[in-house]
């Protein structure tokens, strides 16, 4: 009686099973097999989600302020249904926004319909905006059912490294920057290497992205690393040749002034080798919460942190140029581009200046020092008023 009710367990617990893996779409790659999630689109059509699919190693540790790295490969099943940590950012346009976030958060969500109209579905990869500073791939934020609803395209939104964490430089080798247009990069690479085994066409891949994934999209556009790698373009509110993408001009002062605002007294003695091993020991949350340091007026600078020209020219070199003269030139991708707008682009920094009298009188009486700075005007600019 004891062997027929374990036996009736174990072919319970097998069908169990197999029922679990059948009602979870798989897909394998070469780094391991990868279980997803079937959603139901507003209109009724069926669609698969791999949600928080690893592209890179966590950029924890050794690995923070550094290039991303190829994920480990895996053996068992990764479980992709449910989504990841965003990444570590501090949302200065909220009131009393806290530091959220987790430094493990290089992945992305792939959504796919279950019923294909084509063998081989056109993809569109996604780039999030938020200033550098904020932003994440969340499914609530930006959900595919109506991509998924025609049945014709593939969707990948992307997460990437924020802030300090994204763009701290140093303008030499110990932090060379541009490390979340890095982690956009390994994205498409990624997708160039996969999205055939999930049906999709790497010859069809449209970047797109909204305000800085707008001009995020440029600036990949730009970069000697994305040839190859999608095939159109498309920036939404977005541009890498405004004012608040302006390369640092001297990004190791701006280090310093960084390891400051944590409390590394010695910063300004520090070699640039020795200050980056100094911030990969300060707290992630702490980091993440000197940005209010980092600002001279209300919320501006907007970016204190974005892409910067990297000095040293090697195989893994973003971009080597101020991006303005390179777009002047005409050295970018020859591939179809949009670029597109909305009225009033930038009226959430505005607004605040109608509805606060104190602000408003701090513009009027500090115009010139204030708009020369926000205006990324160089630091010997001469101004009247």
């Amino acid at each position: 009686m004891l062997f027929l009710r374990i036996s009736s367990l174990l072919i319970i617990y097998t069908v169990t099973s197999v029922l679990s893996e059948v009602s979870q779409p798989k897909v394998c790659i070469d780094d391991g097999c990868i279980l997803g999630k079937y959603y139901t689109s507003q209109k009724g059509n069926e669609y698969e989600a791999f949600l928080g699919v690893p592209y890179a190693k966590p950029p924890v540790g050794e690995l923070r302020f550094k290039n991303p790295q190829p994920v480990e490969p895996w053996t068992a099943d990764y479980d992709a249904s449910f989504e990841r940590s965003k990444c570590v950012q501090k949302n200065d346009l909220w009131i009393d926004q806290k530091v959220e976030g987790d430094e493990d958060c290089l992945y992305i969500n792939l959504y796919k319909p279950k019923q294909a109209k084509r063998e081989k579905l056109a993809v569109m990869v996604y780039i999030h905006g938020g200033g550098y500073f904020s932003g994440s791939a969340s499914k609530g934020e930006f959900g595919p059912d109506r991509f998924m609803d025609t049945e014709e395209v593939i969707l990948i939104v992307m997460q990437y490294r924020l802030g300090v964490f994204g763009f701290l430089s140093t303008g030499d080798h110990a932090a060379t920057g541009n490390f979340g247009l890095k982690d956009q990069n390994a994205v498409l690479r990624w997708v160039r290497k996969n999205i055939d085994r999930f049906g999709g066409d790497p010859e069809l891949v449209t970047l797109f992205g909204q305000s800085a994934g707008g001009a995020s999209v440029q600036m990949q556009m730009m970069s000697p690393l994305s040839k190859g790698l999608f095939a159109r373009a498309w920036s939404l509110s977005g541009s890498a040749l405004g004012f608040w993408t302006k390369p640092n001009e001297n990004p190791l002062k701006f280090t310093r002034e960084q390891a400051l605002a944590v409390g590394i007294e010695s910063a300004e003695e520090m070699t640039s080798e020795e200050l980056v091993e100094a911030l990969r020991q300060v707290d992630a949350e702490v980091l993440g919460q000197s940005i209010d340091k980092l600002k001279f007026w209300h919320v501006f600078p907007l970016t204190p942190y974005r892409p910067v020209v990297e000095q040293f020219v090697d195989e893994e070199t973003f971009i080597s140029e101020d991006q303005r003269d390179l777009w002047a030139r005409g050295e970018y991708l020859p591939i179809p581009w949009v670029t597109s707008f909305v009225p009033n682009e930038g009226a959430f920094a505005s607004l605040a200046l109608i509805v606060n009298q104190t602000l408003l009188d701090q513009l009027n009486e500090n115009a010139g020092s204030y708009l020369t700075r926000l205006l990324g005007c160089p630091d010997n600019a001469k101004y009247s008023w």
